[in-house]
């Protein structure tokens, strides 16, 4: 590539779509490909970087005369590959989410752009097409959805919670929020937890706004629908989109509306990968980009969430239909179960319903918290758990007779040795989606099931099986988290959590509320006729927990006041905040070097602070591939704002100053 010296020329600020390591600066300067030609900001261009050839974004208008000018021979770009491709609201949300995240910019611009374009301009037209006649199918307002419609457009700063149990209606608010702001034109973004629920969520708004209204957007979308969709956007063909946390990259031109349905759900802890910031985050900052009226939905708000929205008067409350609460609850004792010997995951009271629900051509779901046959296996002979030798996570048994590490994907064969006494016999404990499928079929011959897990949730067939599923043609839905939320399910008369205590049992500090909301989640997919209930099954070892009184009576705000006075105590959200570090380094020794320097940083900023914080250092953790060992500290800090909000931590100086080995989440343990 011939290189000109820059004597009166335009400089191009470019930011190439590779990993520059953090600290450094991810912009580049080039020349235009002529003298003099103005390359819009945004722009997707070809250059060379070192050897290699590689895209990258013109990222600010170039710079006319630089002040002072060097002998210097700067590279020209190779070519134009689409103009103003990135709007200004992208290329401020990438730069963003590249320093909070402290990643390199290259690697959250490729988050934006296509593998493929398609396009050569991203220029949108003047105005947007109107909605198309719907299809007949109109919807009615009641007074509650009316008064929760209005309370949300009234809040004026920040972003209200719209909390509202299953089956009150949350999806109509949605329907007039958007009539009512896109009256005159824009755009609105409904991002969901999971793209399976996309399967119904685009015939329901399609029956309202006209199906080319409407457009779907997910990480797994082929580059054709991909292109074409963004060229609908462009053009302002599609005024509604509806998608998962990918949909935050798409170039909006005039996002009017953004609702964050179930907020609370676990695929919106992160953005996206690489990307340690939550969605609600992301997408916060999209709305204040674009102006944008940002709305948060749940049926099972996080306590946190809902005592934020209290406090600052953003809280909008939708009450339920009575028929919305119409259950019969039951908990099967697994002691009994035990003591007779059945060592099948499904109970006998279970199996009678599962059976009584065919017989009435009804449907059900069963859910279970992990995937697989069994969570981990454990030696016979010296009970030793047995785990892989390749980062010292517990094998999990699989269907196929292998034993597979979940962590680094790798596979210990079909008879693998105890470590420590080189036994064969290995004893699998826990229950998986797989194993409950396989009793399911032994129990009841030809039934139609579907599993939806994540092992499966990336076949086509998957999806084809779902589809079924919703249209009423398969008998039962085995599913882990992924696939519990969002659905509208009228022919799902039964309901069973077959595995209650290992959600109950997982040691985090909200181990108790994330289980009750799941559990509350799943029960409201259910019907919700009066004349006919539906059937909620808890297989618990503990049928004494007091959690269940609260599920019984669907009493989530009644539970949150009783964890208060120890969210205070500990300086857990909301009453404080978390910060996660975590070091990764290839060598073991260094790692607790870079460790312990960093906690002695932070005791000395501890005590220059009155503020009450806690410092924490787990054990170091194997990872994948014997390349890197990891190794956390937990630093929590008192909220000092009056209203609980996130405050700006105490040790940022130390924060912003540590090394690329170093990830920083917020709020996560």
């Amino acid at each position: 590539m011939e290189r000109m010296t820059i004597v009166k020329n335009h400089l191009l600020s470019i930011a190439p779509l590779v990993p520059i390591p953090f600290g450094k600066s991810g912009l580049f300067s080039y020349l235009p490909k002529k003298n003099g030609e103005m390359v819009p900001p945004g722009s997707i261009v070809s250059v060379s970087f070192g050897a290699r050839i590689v895209r990258g974004v013109v990222w600010n208008a170039p710079a006319k005369n630089p002040p002072f000018i060097r002998r210097f021979r700067y590279k020209a770009i190779r070519k134009i590959l689409a103009e103003t491709f990135l709007s200004k609201e992208q290329l401020a949300l990438a730069e963003y989410m590249a320093h909070e995240s402290r990643i390199a910019l290259g690697t959250t611009l490729n988050r934006f752009v296509p593998a493929i374009l398609e396009v050569t301009s991203n220029v949108p037209p003047k105005k947007s097409k109107p909605f198309p006649a719907s299809s007949g199918k109109k919807y009615r307002l009641t007074p509650e959805q009316k008064k929760a419609t209005k309370a949300l457009l009234d809040v004026s700063d920040g972003s209200p919670l719209l909390f509202g149990p299953p089956a009150s209606g949350k999806t109509f608010v949605f329907f007039e929020l958007i009539r009512t702001l896109l009256k005159s034109g824009g755009q609105a973004l409904i991002l969901v937890p999971d793209d399976a629920i996309l399967l119904q969520e685009e015939e329901r708004y399609g029956d309202i706004f006209g199906k080319q209204s409407i457009g779907i957007s997910h990480a797994r979308m082929k580059n054709d629908e991909q292109s074409t969709l963004r060229e609908n956007i462009r053009k302002g063909v599609t005024r509604v989109v509806i998608g998962t946390n990918s949909s935050l990259f798409l170039s909006f031109h005039n996002l009017r509306l953004i609702i964050l349905d179930d907020e609370d759900a676990p695929s919106y802890e992160t953005g996206a990968s690489n990307i340690t910031l939550p969605t609600h985050t992301i997408t916060s900052k999209l709305a204040e980009l674009h102006a944008a009226k940002f709305i948060r939905a749940s049926s099972t708000p996080s306590y946190a969430s809902f005592f934020r929205a209290q406090t600052n008067g953003r809280l909008v409350e939708l009450p339920a239909p009575p028929s919305a609460h119409n259950k019969t609850w039951h908990i099967v004792n697994l002691r009994l179960e035990q003591w007779k010997k059945k060592l099948s995951p499904i109970s006998d009271e279970l199996r009678y319903a599962i059976a009584s629900a065919i017989e009435r051509k009804k449907q059900a779901i069963l859910f279970v918290s992990r995937s697989g046959m069994s969570a981990f296996s454990v030696c016979a002979e010296c009970k030793n758990v047995v785990r892989c030798q390749t980062c010292s996570r517990a094998l999990s048994y699989q269907k196929d007779g292998e034993y597979l590490c979940v962590a680094c994907k790798k596979s210990a064969g079909a008879t693998p040795s105890c470590p420590s006494c080189g036994s064969l016999v290995l004893k699998h404990i826990g229950i998986g989606t797989e194993r409950v499928e396989r009793d399911l079929r032994r129990k009841f011959p030809g039934i139609r099931s579907v599993r939806y897990d994540k092992n499966t949730k990336k076949l086509k067939k998957t999806r084809l099986e779902l589809r079924a599923f919703l249209q009423g043609e398969r008998d039962i839905l085995i599913t882990t988290e992924q696939g519990i939320r969002g659905w509208d399910l009228p022919q799902v008369s039964l309901i069973a959590m077959i595995d209650v205590d290992t959600l109950l049992g997982i040691s985090r500090w909200d181990g108790d509320e994330r289980a009750l909301r799941i559990f509350l989640a799943l029960s409201g997919r259910g019907r919700r006729e009066d004349a006919h209930p539906s059937d909620v099954f808890l297989q618990t070892f503990h049928p004494e927990n007091p959690l269940f009184e609260y599920l019984r009576q669907e009493r989530l705000v009644d539970f949150f006041k009783t964890i208060e006075e120890e969210r205070r105590l500990f300086l857990y959200p909301p009453f404080g905040s978390i910060i996660r570090l975590t070091c990764r380094h290839s060598a073991d020794k260094k790692l607790r070097e870079e460790v312990e320097n960093v906690r002695n940083q932070l005791e000395m900023e501890q005590k220059n602070h009155r503020q009450k914080t806690y410092i924490t250092i787990s054990e170091i953790v194997r990872k994948t591939r014997e390349r890197y060992s990891e190794q956390r500290v937990i630093i929590r800090e008192g909220s000092t704002s009056s209203n609980h909000a996130p405050s700006l931590s105490v040790f940022e100086t130390i924060l912003r100053d540590l090394s690329r080995a170093w990830t920083i989440e917020r709020n996560r343990i």
